[in-house]
């Protein structure tokens, strides 16, 4: 009876060495850097950013005409509501997010955000403001539809 309790305890603290072996492997073949988190759709996870505060403003706002106002280039205001306003009306606003790394150059600067819900928007900016979008999202699943397909 005492085999039989002591084997499986004697098994795990066997294995041990195994998997801190693994973990000191994997940190000395990063070679002393840091190791950033990776999402698969967006990339690199970041915090920090030209813009990352104001996409976190503009995406937990609801959408209405002051949002338009205040988040979008002055010159695409009319192409930007009659492009976007189903997307945004519904989309907005959100509360949980996360950043991808900031890309651009000195004209546009693409931000990649992933939502709580499973989708992903990349935000484009010119000077401080939203000159556009992309939403990627989930499909719906049959359960979730009542058996019907939709995307």
């Amino acid at each position: 009876m005492i085999r039989r309790l002591l084997f499986p305890l004697f098994i795990f603290l066997a294995s041990l060495p195994l998997y801190g072996g693994a973990v000191e492997r994997q940190l000395a073949a990063s070679g002393g850097q840091v190791v950033e988190p990776v999402d698969p759709l967006i990339g690199v996870l970041s915090g920090s950013g030209a813009h990352v505060d104001l996409a976190r403003k503009l995406l937990a706002h609801p959408y209405d005409l002051s949002w338009v106002e205040t988040y979008v280039d002055s010159s695409l205001r009319y192409q930007f509501t009659h492009t976007y306003n189903d997307i945004l009306s519904e989309l907005l606003p959100q509360r949980d997010m996360a950043f991808g790394r900031e890309q651009g150059n000195d004209d546009i600067s693409e931000l990649p955000v992933r939502l709580s819900d499973g989708r992903y928007v990349t935000l484009s900016f010119r000077g401080g403001k939203l000159v556009s979008l992309s939403v990627f999202g989930r499909t719906k699943t049959p359960a979730e539809t009542g058996g019907r397909i939709e995307k």
